[in-house]
């Protein structure tokens, strides 16, 4: 099963063989993971060299890598609807943000603008950010910006979008996480998880990247708060 096909339709003989000299030939290049948080947070790191590896002994020392932790939080449809300014649940998503109504005319207005504004600052966050993984492990049509990967629907990176926002703004299911937040942990995030996508399929044991189960999609929440969308409320 390629990665990119998690539906799992079977390449042509010819389609393997290029896709692993494209890996091949990538991996070459000297392509290294290096913004992987502690082992202690992770477990057992999947390395890039580990997925990339061509023989047998290789497969074996990284056969333990671990999925890594997944935060509880939003497929990328959600996402998606919010970055496209068309969402109402902004404040089950982002609890700073104020729910929508209540409080008089004044109130009313204030909260709608402070909504917008949180909708807006992460449709900037996810046009202004690729997820920097190693070439090594995708293939040409993986597509890195994270705003463009949301408007891809059905592949590996719309999905793969949906877990680096996730992780970006410290989504979660309980209300806390251990997961470090931003764009750093985002990236190494999304690129152990595909790691450990590619060492289950060299191990024989493949596992099928769709689905909520596998990205953790359980519709969490963050406190995380933009300051500057909370604007002084108007008074008469």
């Amino acid at each position: 099963m390629n990665i990119d096909n998690p539906k799992g339709t079977e390449p042509t003989v010819s389609a393997k063989t290029k896709v692993r000299r494209t890996f091949l030939k990538r991996a070459t290049a000297g392509a290294v993971l290096t913004s992987l948080p502690a082992h202690s947070v992770w477990g057992g790191v999947c390395s890039v060299s580990g997925s990339m590896s061509g023989n047998l002994s290789g497969i074996q020392r990284h056969k333990d890598c671990e999925k890594p932790e997944l935060p509880g939080g939003r497929s990328p449809g959600a996402w998606k609807t919010l970055v496209e300014l068309d969402s109402q649940s902004i404040h089950d998503i982002f609890t700073s943000a104020p729910n929508p109504g209540g409080g008089g005319p004044n109130a009313v207005a204030n909260s709608d603008d402070i909504r917008s504004c949180y909708a807006q600052n992460v449709k900037n966050v996810a046009i202004s950010n690729d997820m920097n993984i190693s070439d090594a492990l995708i293939t040409p049509d993986f597509t890195k910006n994270v705003y463009q990967s949301l408007m891809d629907e059905g592949h590996l990176d719309f999905n793969m979008a949906g877990v680096w926002l996730n992780v970006y703004f410290g989504l979660s299911e309980t209300g806390a996480t251990t997961i470090p937040t931003g764009a750093a942990s985002a990236n190494a995030v999304v690129e152990q998880l595909i790691s450990y996508i590619i060492m289950q399929q060299k191990n024989g044991t493949p596992v099928t990247p769709d689905g909520n189960d596998f990205f953790n999609f359980v519709d969490g929440s963050t406190a995380f708060s933009v300051d500057s969308c909370h604007v002084t409320p108007f008074e008469p």
